[in-house]
């Protein structure tokens, strides 16, 4: 059956990255040069005149899950066609991924699925799944009345699909989380990922997914597929360090790090001796655990995300961190830990958080949006931003700076706009992601709604001073 999204949905969602025409070339089709040329050609044009969507990050937890898993990967659609006339040369959710800056060759390895359940006016198309080494993601979309007003109520249920699943014809409760972008109010396209890490599992999986009711609708979405990791399988290099690290009230060891072409994961072990003193909680599995991770020529590998299993941590506990996929294999890994104390605690910083504005407690660098640029911003021992260009057109206002520092990702992240009001601006893309220069590599740009030439903004950035960088502590992780 073909999936059930519009022409215009596409558009919208490759509407706002780059795109390479070279990409465009390579479209495996029996069709003449000039056929393919004027395709290119129509499809960039309608992108291009298609109006911006702000992608949306959306995070869920199983509640059944025994693990916590807070990792945001995607997977795509390798070259399918939704309308007869627009065909989608990029993978949908490799577009999705790069919106949020992850790289990765997702449409290459995704598997197409392409099934469509339609009940009670809410259709849900599964469209592709990516199964390897960092686990099995899923792209989706829900399509219907007011999807978009019914998920943001709070008042519904997500259809986390690790609760609907079943691999190999075995009920397979997995954690994960989700990431997607509502391309109007009636549209939300998304992807999921669930751990596999743990489970031991065959090259190819038989995928059963049974929903019973989504949003607060009512129906039976049943879905049936295959996956394998054959062909990715074939490109992911592993590798078994055993490192073992003795920390004051912990122990840690490395056991594998895994290099695919979407994702770069590190397997760690291990168990608490004792509580911390910084840590009343325990909610630290280990000592010095924000880690910045870099590649053996100094480039910073951008965290993706996290997740663990435990039911004791004093008894042991597995962990994975994920981080963006390398375009080649370096001989080790450097690993930085950070001492990290949050600056924000108390009723009132979540209060002020939870209505978008700059909490009391935060401590920030700042000047007025309208000062002489270039503008530089001080970020403490990280190093500093400077703006050197803002742009505002009817449609959206363009910060672009550059970052000094070993970890540009990171602290180019720290990036933000106040009103006079002390209301935090909200970015059009998600999670205030950041879009690189591919050609210098130090250089972002963030775009936020058109501002008021009449208001008075003030541009910020944190100084970083609660994250303590520990450089005796630092550590290489060889690949070899």
């Amino acid at each position: 059956m073909n999936a059930n999204i519009e022409e215009k949905d596409i558009l919208n969602l490759l509407n706002g990255i780059e795109m390479d025409e070279n990409q465009f070339n390579s479209i495996d089709a029996d069709m003449s040069e000039f056929s393919k040329k004027k395709i290119i050609n129509n499809l960039k044009g309608q992108v291009n005149s298609s109006k911006n969507k702000r992608l949306k990050k959306l995070k869920y937890g199983a509640a059944a899950a025994a693990v916590g898993f807070c990792c945001l990967i995607g997977v795509g659609i390798k070259n399918p066609t939704f309308a007869d006339n627009v065909p989608v040369l990029n993978s949908i959710i490799e577009i999705i991924n790069k919106k949020l800056g992850y790289g990765g060759d997702y449409s290459k390895y995704s598997q197409m699925i392409g099934k469509t359940a339609t009940f009670n006016g809410l259709t849900m198309t599964i469209h592709d799944a990516i199964y390897d080494d960092s686990g099995l993601m899923i792209g989706y979309t829900l399509k219907g009345a007011d999807v978009k007003k019914r998920m943001e109520s709070g008042n519904y249920d997500w259809p986390f699909l690790g609760n609907y699943i079943k691999i190999n014809g075995k009920i397979s409760t997995l954690a994960g989380g989700a990431n997607g972008d509502f391309l109007d109010e009636n549209t939300l396209t998304t992807i999921a990922t669930l751990d596999t890490k743990n489970k031991k599992l065959p090259n190819k999986l038989d995928i059963s997914i049974n929903i019973k009711s989504i949003l607060g609708i009512d129906g039976n979405w049943d879905f049936k597929f295959s996956v394998s990791k054959d062909k990715i399988a074939k490109h992911t290099k592993i590798f078994h360090p055993n490192k073992s690290i003795k920390y004051e009230n912990s122990s840690i060891t490395i056991d594998k790090v895994v290099l695919t072409p979407i994702n770069t994961s590190i397997f760690i072990s291990g168990h608490r001796d004792k509580p911390s003193a910084e840590d009343g909680n325990n909610d630290n599995f280990w000592d010095h655990n924000t880690w910045f991770v870099l590649d053996d020529k100094g480039n910073e590998v951008k965290f993706k995300g996290s997740h663990y299993s435990s039911t004791d941590i004093f008894k042991g506990f597995k962990y994975t961190l994920d981080l963006d996929a390398l375009q080649r294999t370096p001989k080790y890994l450097t690993v930085i830990p950070c001492d990290f104390t949050s600056e924000l605690s108390g009723s009132e910083s979540m209060k002020d958080m939870a209505q978008d504005v700059v909490p009391k407690g935060l401590k920030h660098n700042s000047a007025p949006l309208k000062s002489t640029l270039p503008l530089v911003l001080p970020q403490g021992n990280f190093g500093k931003l400077t703006i050197t260009e803002i742009q505002t057109s009817s449609t959206k206002t363009t910060v672009k700076y550059t970052v000094d520092g070993k970890f540009p990702n990171f602290q180019g992240q720290k990036l933000f706009i106040k009103d006079s009001k002390n209301k935090l601006l909200k970015p059009l893309s998600p999670y205030n992601n950041i879009v690189k220069d591919k050609n210098n590599p130090n250089t972002f740009t963030l775009d936020f709604s058109s501002l008021n030439p009449d208001e008075e903004y003030t541009i910020c950035t944190t100084p970083l001073e609660n994250y303590k960088l520990r450089e005796d502590l630092k550590f290489n992780i060889e690949l070899k």
